[in-house]
């Protein structure tokens, strides 16, 4: 049987209609999500930061493909009117495309006032900090 203690519940909150349910994970699950989670974060970290900035711009474009299809997501999940929720996707899909052009910038290594310009500050992914 379904129920909110055994099951995630998507329910439409303008109808109430159950749009899925999922079972809840186990430990083993959440640990493995973790581990799959850490391993494809030390690969990304591996990334260039123009390749990074192109994946963005991917990810943009599939929104920007997609919006209808994921405007009516929204409205179906979170109940916001489609209007709102096709602004919402043109949104995500605009700063997307924001952090592709501004993000280098925003990453770029930096030199300080010590050390006779020789020490600089260094933007790193860290992944995860905890457990």
């Amino acid at each position: 049987m379904t129920s909110p203690a055994t099951h995630a519940v998507s329910v439409n909150p303008a109808n109430g209609e159950t749009l899925s349910a999922l079972p809840w994970a186990s430990s083993t699950d959440v640990d493995l999500a973790i581990s799959l989670a850490d391993n494809a974060f030390r690969q990304w970290r591996k990334t260039s930061i123009a390749q990074r900035a192109d994946a963005l711009r991917a990810i943009g474009r599939v929104l920007r493909e997609r919006a209808e299809e994921m405007a009516h997501c929204i409205t179906r999940e979170m109940g916001k009117p489609i209007n709102q929720a096709r602004g919402e996707v043109a949104k995500s899909a605009h700063l997307c495309d924001w952090y592709a052009e501004h993000g280098p910038a925003m990453l770029a290594t930096e030199a300080t006032q010590v050390e006779n310009h020789q020490a600089v500050i260094e933007y790193r992914p860290l992944g995860r900090c905890w457990r």
